[in-house]
């Protein structure tokens, strides 16, 4: 009973704070918010104040960062698989956030206000926009550098070969056929080779795209770095082609 109360007595005060200041609506509803007596932000529009106050539900007390565990229920909350969705990498990359793992309030801020939004129903109703994006070419790979940076550990110009792997299979695995032929090339051709430098990283995509995602459309006109001449040859005898 007390709950329905108080909240009962929020909605009057938002709802008198609107019509004290009916001939300036947009203001009405700020004071409403700003003043954390509504739960939702308005759409289109990112508060700084409000998302603060969102970024806290899911901080570490110590550190004061959002890190696994609040990284993982925010994703949840917004009904994302932080594990195999691709879209956890365009909203990390509008937050231009810097390390896999955590995020600053500053990071956090940044990309809920370039999206427009301050709250977790309206991220959610960004989500068929964000995908979209995912399909455009030039945002894609502009993405798929992003992701490279911000899985390196600090201090390393490479990333581990497993972790290429399984972002690989978190970003590629809709857009190419032959993704786990390469994954295995690399176990059994390269296993010496524990990390993935960029310039391959890169290369990989080029490879994606040129083919369409499927290695019979492939061309092998001299240009391709050693890398992908020696898939082409593991592919060829796998397939005795």
């Amino acid at each position: 009973m007390i709950s329905y109360l108080l909240t009962y007595q929020k909605r009057i005060i938002g709802i008198n704070s609107i019509q004290r200041s009916f001939r300036d609506v947009n203001s009405a509803a700020e004071e409403y918010f700003v003043k954390g007596y509504g739960e939702k932000a308005s759409v289109g529009k990112g508060n700084p104040k409000i998302i603060e106050s969102l970024f806290s539900k899911y901080k570490e007390a110590g550190s004061g960062k959002m890190e696994g565990d609040g990284i993982t229920l925010f994703f949840e909350h917004l009904g994302v698989n932080v594990a195999s969705d691709p879209v956890v990498f365009l909203i990390s990359y509008y937050m231009d956030a810097k390390t896999m793992g955590f995020y600053t309030l500053e990071e956090f801020q940044t990309g809920m206000m370039k999206l427009g939004v301050s709250s977790i129903d309206d991220l959610r109703k960004k989500l068929p926009a964000l995908n979209q994006e995912l399909n455009d070419k030039t945002k894609f790979k502009d993405l798929y550098k992003y992701v490279f940076e911000f899985s390196r550990d600090q201090g390393y110009k490479n990333i581990a070969i497993e972790t290429a792997f399984a972002l690989w299979q978190i970003l590629l695995s809709n857009k190419c056929l032959f993704l786990n032929d390469f994954i295995e090339f690399l176990q059994t051709e390269k296993k010496d080779q524990l990390v993935m430098q960029k310039d391959n990283w890169v290369m990989f995509l080029e490879l994606v795209e040129s083919t369409r995602g499927d290695f019979g459309n492939f061309v092998d006109d001299g240009c391709w770095n050693t890398m992908i001449e020696q898939f082409s040859q593991y592919y060829a005898r796998k397939y005795n082609k």
